[in-house]
This record gives C-alpha cells, sequence and structure tokens, in this order.
C-alpha cells in the first residue's frame, strides 16, 4: 500500500486540519449547550422546591455529560497522537483516516486490462495460439495432484496497487462474503472470479454450484463450464430446494469418506474429491424465501473448510442477511460500491464503499482480516467465448464434466418415447421393469420395478393406476414364455367389464428379439443362446419345469371384498397366499388391502386428502414435499416398499394390452 495515491494522513498545517479543528468545536459546543440547559432547568426546580421534577432531569443530565465528556477527551487524544507523513491502512483503521473524501483520484489510477489478457493460460494467445490451448498446459501443469493444495486455488481478478489482484478463497477465507448495490459490478466480479479458478484448475480438481436468486441472469454462461456441478435460479424455487439438499448430502458424504480413511480432512484422502466452491448471488433473496434451509448453509460454513467446500455469498446489503455464526466463518470481505456507510462499515469496519463513485463499476474494497486494500475488477469482454474455449480444452484433455450433484424435479409428464430408452432386465431372477423416474428429492433416476411379490397400484379415478399398470402389462409382454429361474413366465390379463371381469392369456411377443425366443431362455439367466437361435444340445434335454404366474388385474376392488364370493374373487384370494403367483392389480382405495404385508409394493397415487394419503402409507415428509399439485398431476405417484418410499412419474403405455 505504500505509494499508493490518498493514503497519506494530512499534516498538521494542513487547510483540511484547520477546517477539522473548527468542527470539532462546533461539535463540542453543540454538545455543552443541551448540558447547561438542564443545569439551570434543574437549579429552576430546586429553587421552587419541585424535587420530583428535578429527579426526573438527572438521568439525561449525566448522559449528556458522559456524552459531552467523551468527545473532549476523544478530540484531546486525536490531538496528542503521533502522526506519519506516509502511513499505510491497516484492517482495523478506517479507511477515512488515511485517505481523502474523494476516492476518484485513487481507483482511476488502476486501469484493470481486460480479463482475457490476465487469465490463467492467456500467455498461449500471446505466443500465437488460443485461450484453450493455455487453459490446457496450465491444467497440465498442476498434472495428476489432487490434493485441493491451496496454492492452486489462487485467482486473478483485477488489478490493486500493489498490481494483480488476486485472491485465494481457501487460504483467505474460507467463505467469502461480497456486497455491491445494483449496478456496482458485482455480477462481473463474480464472472471474473469463477473464469480464473475454471481457467487454473481442471475439472476433476475443481466444481461450482451456482445459486442464482436474481433470476438466473448472472450465471446463464458459467453454467455452461465444464467445472459446473449444477445451477439453479429463484424461478424455480423447489430446483433451488433440491439443490440446497444436494449440498448438504455431498457434505455428509465428504464427512463418510474422512472418517472411514481416519484422516482429518479432504486433503488427507487418497482420492480427494474436487474442491466445491458454491457461489450464491442474492443472499438476501434466498433467505427470504427459503428461510427453512439457512441451517444447511450454515452447516457447509462451519464445516467446509477441512472439506474442500468453499462458499461465496452475494449480497445487496450485508446488515443483517448473514448469522453472527455464519459470519464468524467468512473471513474474506469484498465490498463494491454500497448505499449506505453502515453497510461498509458491516463489512469492512470502514465507510470507504460507500464513497465509491457510480461510474467505477469493478472498484471495491477487500479485507482479509489482516489488510483492507482498493481494487478494480477486469472486465470479460466475451463470457461465452471464454467459457466456450474452457469446454474446448476439457474436451481435448479428454475430462469429463461435473458430477451432477442434483438434478431438476420430475416433469409434469414424460414423453412417449422415454419407454424405448429403457427396456425390461433380469438380476437374480427377478424381472426389473422400467416404469417411469423416480425421486428421492435430490437426484431422479429411471425407476426399476422388480416384479417379485404382489404389488397394488392405488389412485382415483384419472389419476394414471390403469395406465401404470398397462405400461407393466406391455413391458412383461416381452418377457412371456421365457424362464427367468421360476419357470416359464405366464401372464393372465384381467380387466371390468359390463357384465363382470374378462381375463385372458398373454402368449410370448412374436416381435422379441430373437435372442428371446426360446420359452426355456432368457440373456443373464442361464445358458447362452447361439447367434442362429438354436439352442444347445443340453437345453434340449431339461424337463418342463412349472410355470411362474403373473397375474394383473385393473380394478379390483370388489375382488378383493372379503364377503365377495364369486369364483373369481376366490382365486383372487388365493393367489395372494400363493407363492408361485404374483399378483400386481389396480384399486381406487387402500381399504380393500385388509393384509397390507401381502403387498410389500405399492404404487399410491395422492388423493389430495392428507388422512387418505397417510392411511394409504405415505409418510408424512414425502407428502409435505409432494405438495398440492401432486394430486392434480396425472401420473405422479409414490413407490412404496421395501423399507422407503419415492415419488415417481410414470411414463405413458406404449401400447394398450390386447382385448379379451
Amino acid at each position: 500500500m505504500s505509494g499508493f495515491p490518498h493514503t497519506r494522513r494530512p499534516r498538521a498545517n494542513d487547510g483540511p486540519d484547520k477546517c477539522q479543528a473548527a468542527i470539532s468545536k462546533l461539535r463540542l459546543a453543540g454538545q455543552v449547550a443541551p448540558i447547561l440547559a438542564q443545569v439551570a432547568l434543574v437549579a429552576l426546580m430546586g429553587a421552587q422546591g419541585r424535587w420530583m421534577y428535578a429527579a426526573l432531569f438527572a438521568p439525561s443530565l449525566l448522559a449528556s455529560l458522559a456524552a459531552g465528556l467523551s468527545t473532549y477527551l476523544g478530540e484531546r487524544q486525536e490531538r496528542q497522537s503521533p502522526r506519519s507523513a506516509h502511513r499505510t491502512v491497516s484492517s482495523n483503521e478506517p479507511w477515512s483516516a488515511g485517505i481523502t473524501n474523494d476516492l476518484n483520484p485513487c481507483f482511476e489510477t488502476l486501469s484493470p486490462p481486460r480479463l482475457e489478457r490476465i487469465l490463467p493460460g492467456h500467455e498461449a494467445r500471446d505466443s500465437g495460439g488460443a485461450l484453450w490451448q493455455g487453459v490446457v498446459r496450465r491444467w497440465l501443469l498442476a498434472g495428476e495432484r489432487t490434493d485441493l493444495t491451496e496454492s492452486l486455488c489462487e485467482a486473478v481478478i483485477g488489478v490493486c496497487p500493489d498490481g494483480d489482484f488476486r485472491l485465494n478463497l481457501p487460504k483467505q477465507g474460507p467463505h467469502a462474503l461480497v456486497a455491491g448495490t445494483t449496478g456496482s459490478g458485482k455480477s462481473v466480479f463474480l464472472q471474473a472470479w469463477c473464469l480464473s479458478l475454471a481457467c487454473a484448475l481442471p475439472p476433476n480438481q475443481l466444481n461450482f454450484v451456482f445459486l442464482d436468486f436474481k433470476g438466473g441472469s448472472a450465471f446463464n454462461q458459467l453454467s455452461r463450464l465444464p467445472h459446473t456441478a449444477g445451477s439453479v435460479s429463484d424461478l424455480d424455487l423447489d430446483h433451488a430446494v433440491r439443490a440446497i439438499e444436494g449440498i448438504e448430502r455431498e457434505l455428509k458424504r465428504r464427512e463418510h469418506l474422512i472418517a472411514a480413511e481416519g484422516g482429518t480432512g479432504a486433503s488427507d484422502l487418497r482420492q480427494p474429491p474436487p474442491r466445491l466452491v458454491v457461489v450464491i448471488d442474492e443472499f438476501q433473496a434466498l433467505r427470504q424465501q427459503l428461510p427453512n434451509y439457512m441451517d444447511h448453509l450454515v452447516q457447509l460454513a462451519s464445516l467446509g473448510r477441512s472439506l474442500g467446500m468453499n462458499l461465496i455469498a452475494c449480497t445487496q446489503n450485508p446488515m443483517g442477511q448473514v448469522s453472527a455464526h455464519m459470519k464468524s466463518n467468512m473471513n474474506l470481505n469484498i465490498s463494491l460500491r454500497v448505499r449506505e456507510p453502515l453497510q461498509s462499515k458491516e463489512l469492512l469496519g470502514a465507510d470507504c464503499a460507500a464513497r465509491i463513485s457510480p461510474n467505477l463499476p469493478g472498484a471495491g474494497f477487500w479485507s482479509d482480516g489482516d489488510r483492507l486494500e482498493p481494487f478494480r475488477c477486469s472486465p470479460c469482454a466475451d463470457v461465452g467465448l471464454v467459457v466456450d474455449h474452457v469446454r474446448l480444452a476439457a474436451a481435448f484433455a479428454g475430462l469429463n464434466p461435473a458430477k451432477a450433484l442434483f438434478t431438476t424435479p420430475l416433469p409434469q409428464q414424460l414423453p412417449a418415447h422415454a419407454r424405448g430408452k429403457y427396456g425390461p432386465r433380469v438380476r437374480d431372477r427377478c424381472p426389473l421393469l422400467p416404469i417411469g423416474l423416480t425421486d428421492d428429492g435430490v437426484m431422479t433416476s429411471p425407476c426399476l420395478l422388480p416384479i417379485e411379490g404382489n404389488i397394488a397400484v392405488i389412485g382415483g379415478a384419472g389419476r394414471g393406476k390403469t395406465t401404470c399398470l398397462k405400461t407393466i402389462l406391455s413391458q412383461l409382454e416381452a418377457l412371456a414364455g421365457h424362464d427367468l429361474g421360476r419357470g416359464p413366465l405366464q401372464l393372465t390379463w384381467t380387466q371390468p367389464r359390463s357384465q363382470g371381469f374378462v381375463s385372458r392369456r398373454i402368449r410370448a411377443n412374436p416381435s422379441a428379439p430373437e435372442s428371446w425366443a426360446s420359452p426355456c431362455q432368457v440373456p443373464g439367466s442361464g445358458p447362452v443362446m447361439r447367434a442362429n437361435g438354436q439352442q444347445r444340445q443340453a437345453d434340449r434335454c431339461q424337463p418342463p419345469r412349472a410355470p411362474h404366474a403373473l397375474w394383473l388385474i385393473d380394478g379390483a376392488d370388489k375382488l378383493m371384498d372379503p364377503l365377495n364370493q364369486e369364483p373369481l374373487a376366490r382365486r383372487l384370494q388365493a393367489a395372494l397366499e400363493d407363492s408361485r403367483v404374483d399378483v400386481l392389480l389396480s384399486l381406487e382405495s387402500p381399504r380393500p388391502l385388509r393384509k397390507p404385508e401381502l403387498f410389500p409394493v405399492r404404487i399410491l397415487f395422492p388423493s389430495g386428502d392428507r388422512g387418505t394419503d397417510l392411511m394409504a402409507g405415505i409418510p408424512t415428509s414425502l407428502l409435505a414435499r409432494l405438495g398440492s399439485k401432486a394430486s392434480a398431476t396425472p401420473g405422479r405417484a409414490v413407490l412404496v416398499g421395501r423399507g422407503q418410499a419415492r415419488a415417481l412419474q410414470c411414463m405413458p403405455c406404449g401400447k394398450s394390452p390386447p382385448k379379451p
């Protein structure tokens, strides 16, 4: 800071000091006058014998005396304190003690270049190459180091009095609080910081999560970085909730990894995970819209250092937006222009950020607890172009994009072609049928329904239960007649008609793949078929086995009535108790399930009535997360079974079952 303009204290014989002395005398006179008036009032009341009124003035008089005395002593100490001609401003000393009120000249001496000229890897452009080539070289210099070394996380963002403005978040933080009013250049600052980090470290050593509560505009381009593990905005609060829960899940995962290897931090792991930087724009908006999730971020601030997780929180007004517990872990404070001096003092301990000219976007001050310095951020001419170069560098180096920490919520409906992405599988002699997408609150994944035991599909009219059952049937058609290990699969489809129920046996699907043409074989369940579709001689000699019966019944409410003595109802009751038969049926209500233990797996469509849904078996926490929209979304259900419950969006049926 030495030699930086306007860091010299004014001398005693300077004009500004004479003015300051006059101001001090006026301030002292302004505090003495009320004291004299109150003394006169107390004396008058005493002379008239009104001691009660005189006593009421005593506290005010004492307070005025204390305030006046403190002002006098402060002015006296200031006059007696030694002054040097040149002095560096420290973090515990207001900038107003070392610079003049006009900050514009000091910032104008800082001329930041374009960000592209100082990014890691820019040397390649100077030698006739492209930025992506320089980025690849920087990544190669980092080598195979995955130890989260703090020195690798230094980012060049702009210029300061000492030269390049560099920030090392893990070393100086581990977390940062950034403030700046609208138009101060806060978004430009964030973009420069993230781009500099991305050019310095490859995606296998650094990941980003962006939470933009300013409409999504700040991180539109940055979300395309191969380092990005997730990006959300306040336009979809459900998605934002998933992001916060995904961050917490990653925090827990890292804790378990460290505990399993007996280390003290992520750097002690044999294969450390990439450093994760969570960037939040408009922190105050997140706090207002999702107040119940602030504890997750407080936990990140408390435990993130040792886990290789860092937080950058940005806000327009730092006053009262960040809890004391969270702020105690945010050692790096950065303030661009703010509106009120109190906002600057809250973050920096001085009002200097409130005196930055609006004509200087990107100008600000930073403090890490040891020093307070000005800086100017380097703007990026084309953020999208820099991101393209980083993506090209990752592709050239053969690096995979960052693994997503969370996904988007379940869609309102799945497209018809979604069914073609996955086919039925067989695992441990059990068919696994893709029927839609499941959601655990953070990640969505294909739902592979195991056909092992009875399954109940429960939902009101128009909710999609029949479509779900038909989807299961259409998947099973490809397996009809094949031996999965429990005997040849025998399918029966039963559905209601005006005259009662009608059943039909489903034959083997002639359009099934050639390798599945034999009723005794399924790939992965026994000897492999020959290329020409002929079986081995040993397969022909195997004796026939008893069939594995699968019975699918649509609208089975009446058949589940214990008082129903119709032959089909009695057959159903017997089949439910028979281990050789698996029954899949649909019901409009959970009431007919007299023995829920007979149905280890249930697909429940929310009705919108809390009591009914709880009785059906939907957990309270999951019901709250589904919200009121679930009952109005066709195909939205809950898969309950085997000790867990997950939201499910059923895929549409590829075709209708054969008519009886």
